[in-house]
């Protein structure tokens, strides 16, 4: 499953990498593991490597997790490996903090090699889903969320694949958090569909546009589509792709 790839195991103690490092080499297989205990070796490493995956523990000397987080998203390339975040902060507050910042998944300590295991999966069946064909209309599209709160936002599509969208929100303060399985109603030109969303990752928008910093993305995975809303997509997907 993982043979092809690169995964950098950061914490400063030399047994957590070592217990981490070995279940990805004996249970998961993964081809290279590279692992350090000094977070400023690790940031040379996310300048220099080609990496597919970054386990890191949040609270370091000199550099944290956050810090090297920052790094990894700096290179385009490296927009969407998954970041997993490895902490002993197990409150709400910190999980925001965590996730505002950017991170992929949170991973509370102590935690058993099967919680890791399970989120390494989850992630592998993510990265599988969007390889599936993903579009950016030139149009503007609504696409209607509820949010956790119970208020409804209208958000514009970024980019839509058959398994999940990329939406341009406004700032949802509180409303929203990783995880989240929301209601959609998204309005693709003749066609209303109906589905649910979880929440993959939450961030600020990165656009060039002058309002930017009233706005924010929310990456969805699509959650339970039938059949009548996967034509429809795949309709409104295969008329753009023309654009």
């Amino acid at each position: 499953m993982f043979e092809k790839d690169v995964v950098l195991v950061v914490d400063p103690s030399k047994q957590i990498v070592s217990i981490v490092c070995r279940m990805l080499k004996e249970q998961l297989k993964f081809g290279n593991v590279i692992s350090c205990t000094d977070s400023k070796e690790a940031l040379d490493i996310i300048r220099e490597e080609h990496l597919d995956w970054v386990i890191s523990d949040w609270e370091m000397p000199n550099i944290s997790g956050l810090d090297l987080l920052e790094e990894v998203r700096k290179r385009k390339e490296n927009s969407e490996v998954p970041f997993i975040l490895m902490s002993a902060r197990a409150d709400k507050e910190s999980l925001v903090e965590a996730v505002s910042a950017g991170i992929s998944d949170y991973i509370a300590k102590p935690f058993s090699p099967a919680k890791l295991l399970e989120k390494l999966k989850r992630f592998t069946n993510l990265k599988q889903l969007n390889r599936s064909v993903r579009i950016s209309p030139s149009d503007e599209y609504i696409v209607e969320i509820e949010a956790t709160d119970g208020k409804k936002y209208n958000t514009t599509i970024v980019n839509v694949s058959l398994s999940g969208c990329l939406l341009r929100s406004p700032l949802l303060k509180g409303g929203l958090y990783l995880y989240d399985e929301i209601p959609l109603n998204m309005k693709l030109s003749e066609n209303n569909i109906r589905l649910s969303g979880s929440v993959i990752r939450l961030d600020t928008d990165k656009s060039n546009a002058k309002d930017s910093q009233d706005f924010m993305t929310v990456a969805l995975n699509f959650v339970e589509v039938d059949e009548q809303a996967r034509m429809c997509l795949n309709e409104f997907i295969n008329k753009n792709k023309l654009v």
